[in-house]
């Protein structure tokens, strides 16, 4: 028989060598215009999330005016100050209902007109800023409003009516029907998100005025139309000023 040899590579069974390579190195940089357009980028993102889960997920709060309050100073409930234009003052107590999970902080620019749907009638104005609806409950809020009646404009209705719910044109004292639209804003302002219009028709509030201060707030007004002696004898700039007046004695 024939021994077959096999010739064999001496390196074939000895360990292989390690070879180390040189890794590529990143260097990440960037300028100040690409920093500023990641950050815009990242800004549109959430107002898009903001969005979706707004219309989507988030239930609309449900509102209810219950009363008005009036303020601390009767003085500034009714101003004729810039006659023919009626300026009233007032604060609505509402209920806020928030049925979401989650606490919002939301924002409101108000307009509201007195049972009207006409846009030329939307002569109450109110801003809320930075309220905090807590979830799943009632949120109780006191809300100051101004109302801008002009005697000589097509929203003269309003403030008849207004005035018709005060029980100054007829006996009794009526309720004011009230249309409100609302531009509701999540987030802390003036770093707010435009999310929704909000539309609560056929809300009712009582006259913002009482029955026993109404007279003397409308004296007050009227008392402001009137020239005073202090304007005449000039003790009402010596007086505004810190100065002891002097008069020539005879």
């Amino acid at each position: 028989m024939e021994t077959i040899k096999y010739s064999q590579n001496p390196d074939y069974f000895s360990k292989p060598k390690l070879t180390t390579k040189r890794l590529p190195k990143y260097n990440v940089k960037c300028s100040l215009f690409q920093f500023l357009v990641y950050i815009l980028e990242i800004i549109v993102l959430i107002v898009c999330i903001v969005l979706i889960v707004s219309n989507y997920i988030l239930i609309t709060p449900e509102l209810n005016l219950k009363s008005t309050s009036l303020l601390q100073n009767p003085r500034n409930i009714l101003s004729l100050q810039n006659f023919p234009q009626i300026t009233i003052n007032s604060n609505i107590n509402a209920v806020v209902s928030n049925w979401n999970l989650i606490p919002l902080p939301i924002s409101f620019d108000v307009r509201a007109s007195i049972n009207s749907d006409d846009p030329a009638d939307k002569v109450i104005v109110a801003q809320v800023r930075n309220f905090v609806l807590l979830p799943r409950r009632q949120n109780y809020a006191t809300i100051p409003i101004t109302a801008n009646l002009n005697l000589f404009q097509d929203n003269m209705k309003s403030l008849l009516q207004l005035l018709d719910a005060c029980g100054m044109l007829g006996q009794d004292r009526t309720m004011i029907k009230i249309n409100v639209y609302a531009d509701a804003y999540i987030g802390y302002w003036p770093i707010a998100i435009p999310v929704k219009n909000l539309n609560f028709k056929g809300q009712y509030l009582p006259c913002p005025m009482s029955e026993r201060s109404l007279g003397e707030i409308a004296l007050l007004a009227a008392n402001q139309l009137l020239p005073y002696e202090g304007l005449y004898n000039g003790t009402e700039n010596d007086i505004a000023e810190q100065e002891t007046p002097t008069y020539d004695t005879y």
